[in-house]
């Protein structure tokens, strides 16, 4: 094999952790005793969280997409990964790693979300739905990889459903995906992933 391919290619930069204790902040709201301070205390967490709720979409698709970019361009020509930081974890840490529990988590805060903006505001959240199926196909993603463990080779990435038409591509378009990946990371505006989607186009 030659070369070697980057495991992150610059989402780490971006990546944040929503606190478990945001999901307080919902049973706080509810016990304030007059509905318009519920209303008004909820659009005030529904502004700070949906931000950080779209950057952890953003970055699980852009993982699920550089997976398949991965994958699929080197497939005849298998390299190796570098930089699984994953697999620098001490052991323990390593074998305890389930990334369903993040997952679970955002995906939980999104939907109580609309649920509570439907409640006290009377329409859905401002957090879109289409984000559902990213935090699904992450969640199968790092299940099939058994969270990136071991992941030392590009053809050793399992790949979930909603990139299949990827072996379809052909080397130029797959490289189009790269440069469009990297162009978002050195623009700064991760959220902009959203707009490319599974790339299916």
């Amino acid at each position: 094999m030659q070369n070697t391919v980057p495991f992150d290619p610059g989402y780490s930069g971006f990546s944040i952790q929503i606190p478990a204790e945001t999901a307080l902040i919902f049973d706080q709201i509810a016990k304030l005793k007059q509905n318009h301070k519920k209303k008004f205390e909820f659009q005030k967490f529904e502004a700070r969280i949906i931000p950080a709720i779209k950057r952890c979409a953003s970055i699980y698709l852009g993982c699920i997409l550089w997976g398949a970019y991965l994958f699929y361009r080197h497939k005849d020509d298998p390299r190796e990964i570098s930089g699984n930081v994953i697999m620098e974890l001490p052991p323990e840490k390593r074998e305890e790693l389930d990334y369903a529990k993040e997952i679970d988590f955002i995906a939980g805060l999104a939907e109580r979300l609309n649920k509570s903006s439907i409640y006290y505001l009377r329409r859905p959240s401002k957090i879109e739905s289409f984000l559902v199926p990213y935090f699904d196909a992450y969640r199968e993603f790092c299940r099939i990889n058994d969270n990136f463990k071991s992941l030392t080779r590009t053809d050793r990435i399992k790949l979930p459903e909603e990139v299949g038409h990827f072996g379809n591509y052909s080397s130029l378009q797959l490289d189009g995906l790269k440069s469009r990946i990297e162009e978002i990371i050195a623009s700064g505006d991760i959220e902009s992933l959203l707009e490319i989607g599974f790339y299916s186009v």
